[in-house]
C-alpha cells in the first residue's frame, strides 16, 4: 500500500505550514493514511537533498506528487481526496 510522505527541511516556513495543514486534516478526518504520514528532512540525506532541494515541501503518495512548494488548504484537501480515492 502506498504511503503518504512529506519531504521538507528545518526552518522552511512552507514546510511547517504544510505539516500544520496535514495535522489539521488528520484531526478532521479519521483516515489511516493521513494518521501515518511520514516526514523526511531532505537536508539529512544527500540523495533527497539533490532530488527535492528547491522544491520543498513536497507531499507524495506512492508515485503521485500531491503538492510541491506553495499550496492552499482547499487545493491540498481536494488533491488528497483525489490521490487517496475512496480511502479518504
Amino acid at each position: 500500500m502506498p504511503q503518504l510522505i512529506l519531504y521538507g527541511r528545518q526552518g522552511c516556513s512552507h514546510c511547517e505550514q504544510l505539516r500544520f495543514a496535514l495535522d489539521l486534516l488528520k484531526n478532521r478526518n479519521d483516515n489511516a493514511t493521513l494518521q501515518d504520514y511520514r516526514y523526511f528532512d531532505v537536508d539529512l540525506d544527500a540523495e533527497l537533498r539533490q532530488k527535492y532541494d528547491h522544491s520543498v515541501p513536497v507531499l507524495v503518495y506512492g508515485s503521485k506528487t500531491i503538492c510541491s512548494g506553495t499550496f492552499d488548504i482547499e487545493s491540498l484537501e481536494a488533491d488528497l481526496m483525489h490521490a487517496l480515492g475512496e480511502d479518504y
